[in-house]
């Protein structure tokens, strides 16, 4: 299948978003908005030509949750600490839903079950959130309940 964007000016990952000043380290595009035109020329005659309506969805790292330094915003101790494989768990994030104004992902951890959230800033620039086994800089709890996780995802 061959699809060509019609809107030359999405952001680049390390590029600097002009809305918020963050970098962008990664994207997702969803079939779900209208930003993006795209013209899909399939080989399914039904789907020659038609106009999909895409969305792109943008992850930063502010740095409230980043006790390295790593957004524009220094660390607020209160917060959990971003985890190391945040990128990762970013790219295997999805919508719920249920939830539609947050990304989730699945890890398994040492035989646990851990679920990250990404929460959309209302302009399509999402930041991780937290997840069920966050901790601060210090080791204190600052956890997302389960009962707060879709029950799509729960395994």
């Amino acid at each position: 299948m061959w699809v060509h964007n019609a809107e030359c000016c999405d952001l680049g990952i390390g590029e600097i978003n002009p809305r918020t000043g963050h970098k962008v380290l990664a994207s997702h595009k969803i079939e779900a908005g209208s930003n993006s035109d795209y013209i899909i020329e399939a080989t399914k005659p039904s789907a020659k030509g038609k106009l999909v309506n895409t969305k792109t969805q943008y992850y930063e790292n502010p740095g409230h949750h980043d006790p390295k330094g790593g957004g524009n915003v220094g660390y607020n101790s209160t917060k959990s600490v971003l985890p190391e494989n945040h990128i990762e768990l970013w790219n295997k994030s999805v919508i719920v839903k249920s939830d539609p104004k947050n990304r989730w992902a699945v890890e398994t951890k040492n035989g646990k079950t851990i679920y990250h959230r990404f929460q959309d800033d209302g302009n399509g620039n999402f930041h991780w959130n937290g997840s069920t086994d966050g901790k601060t800089a210090r080791g204190e709890a600052r956890a997302i309940k389960i009962d707060d996780v879709p029950k799509e995802l729960k395994r």
